[in-house]
């Protein structure tokens, strides 16, 4: 099962943060864009209704016991110049508007000095090789057409840890 690990009495989350970062967001009456709509969206979104079957619950579950933060950032469309044009080149100025201003909101709230820490992964400091391992398993589980289950990805980052320990086992012997 893809929880929590124990450790005496007090639990560890088995990652850090889980960022969704929503491009395309069509409905700003609903919930504005920016990372305080966002929240606002995936408070909703992940709460469990009295409607949602079994699977829906036991996801929204295991994000909630299995990451120590939960975000959510809401944007626009980048403009048609951007999606359509096959010749885009990636100048600023041909980018909506909108889309810009959030990303002058985006861009320095990942990268502001409290969300910049050392990555863990069950309590264990990942280092930034270490990191790329993890994150090219868990594309490589996300290419199929279907979503994986949670025990497969829960599989893949002990199966992960245990090679990445063993190789610093190594390394120290």
């Amino acid at each position: 099962q893809f929880t929590a690990v124990e450790e005496g009495d007090e639990e560890i989350r088995v990652f850090q943060k889980l960022f969704f970062l929503i491009r395309d967001w069509s409905s700003p009456d609903e919930y504005d864009y920016g990372l305080e709509g966002g929240m606002q969206f995936l408070k909703s979104f992940l709460s469990i209704k009295s409607f949602h079957t079994g699977e829906l619950k036991k996801v929204r579950e295991h994000i909630q016991k299995t990451f120590e933060t939960v975000e959510g950032f809401l944007m626009p469309h980048p403009g048609k110049v951007v999606t359509r044009n096959a010749t885009f080149d990636g100048r600023y100025k041909l980018i909506d508007e909108d889309f810009v201003d959030l990303l002058q909101e985006l861009i320095p709230h990942i990268l502001a000095p409290k969300n910049l820490i050392v990555k863990t992964v069950n309590g264990v400091s990942v280092k930034a090789f270490e990191m790329s391992h993890y994150i090219q398993q868990y594309i490589d589980l996300f290419k199929s057409e279907n979503l994986p289950e949670a025990k497969t990805i829960y599989e893949t980052t002990m199966d992960n840890q245990v090679q990445l320990l063993i190789g610093k086992s190594i390394e120290i012997y």
